[in-house]
């Protein structure tokens, strides 16, 4: 009834999860040209890894890839890339020092696709559906973009959506639990809106990408751009999709190392002492937490006390396309 009077037209699957009845619904994707963005500098064996693994979903959804090489200066990795041709992969050259959101701004201006995957080098997929199902997300109108489940290679949950106010920054959440795990009230069996996605697996389209300037390669060279990029995208009426039904391996910081390193720590909370003057409202009012939860340590891990001083929000589990039965 609800698609209906939305005029949506969709399969509904019955969903098993733990406290609510729930249905999944698969929108149809529109014809689109898509291409998956990987940033990288040299670091052969995972970027071989990343795009043979990612071939399958590629194919089937007929989307494209594009290498953003960023100086890679090993013979083997050069040559790597100088066959990528063959495989339809295209490569771009970009010169400077690392700046994830510099090198996707090149990526996003110098393409003519209609949605742009940005994906980490350090991400390894194990199914050939993760992308469809992000594409498939994005099909709705007012969602501006999706991010994927992602896992570290022994299975616990690297990325389940992103929290905004633990510890007046931005967290990913339930990095406490395995990829299995159903997560706070079948968070992690269920795609639902959350304020921010990481870009290490991240879907958008791109003329909201551009709409809104790209990431802000100034301000945030290296981490919280996808943050920051979510924000202004949700301030432009748009809402951020988490779905765990597109689900990815991420050996993060392999290709480029910590943060918390000591030569890289000043840098580090730089940003997020410029993400917290820009944000600094948004991260104590995230709408998809409840302030009964603790914003310390690890989202949905404890009780808040004392409890957050606004009333509880509609805390969003499902998009309009998984609303359990009942709601």
């Amino acid at each position: 009834m609800h698609l209906d009077a939305r005029a949506v037209s969709a399969d509904v699957t019955p969903q098993q999860v733990n406290l609510f009845p729930a249905v999944r619904i698969g929108r149809a994707i529109p014809h689109q040209r898509v291409t998956v963005v990987i940033p990288t500098r040299d670091g052969l064996p995972l970027l071989r890894t990343c795009i043979d693994s990612i071939a399958p979903a590629v194919e089937f959804c007929r989307a494209d890839i594009l290498v953003v090489d960023n100086d890679s200066v090993d013979p083997k990795t050069i040559a790597y890339l100088a066959g990528l041709a063959r495989r339809g992969v295209r490569t771009l050259r970009v010169e400077g020092p690392f700046n994830f959101a510099r090198l996707n701004n090149h990526a996003a201006a110098t393409l003519d696709s209609d949605v742009l995957c940005l994906l980490n080098n350090d991400i390894e997929a194990s199914s050939k559906d993760w992308l469809e199902e992000m594409l498939t997300r994005l099909a709705e109108p007012d969602v501006g973009a999706v991010g994927a489940l992602l896992t570290w290679p022994g299975g616990v949950v690297q990325h389940g959506g992103v929290v905004l106010g633990m510890n007046f920054a931005a967290t990913h959440a339930f990095t406490d639990r395995f990829g299995d795990d159903p997560g706070f009230l079948d968070q992690l069996l269920v795609a639902h809106e959350c304020s921010a996605v990481t870009a290490a697996c991240l879907a958008t389209r791109r003329r909201d990408y551009l709409a809104v300037g790209g990431m802000d390669e100034s301000r945030f060279a290296i981490a919280f751009n996808d943050v920051d990029y979510c924000l202004r995208l949700r301030q432009a009426g748009k809402r951020i999709v988490f779905t765990p039904h597109a689900k990815l391996v991420h050996a993060e910081s392999a290709s480029r190392g910590r943060d918390d390193r000591a030569d890289r720590r000043g840098r580090f909370e730089h940003e997020l002492n410029l993400l917290r003057a820009r944000w600094g409202e948004w991260l104590n009012e995230d709408p998809a937490y409840n302030p009964q939860l603790s914003r310390d340590g690890i989202p949905y891990s404890g009780l808040a006390w004392p409890p957050g001083p606004r009333a509880p929000r509609y805390n969003h589990l499902e998009s309009a396309r998984d609303v359990p039965l009942g709601f």
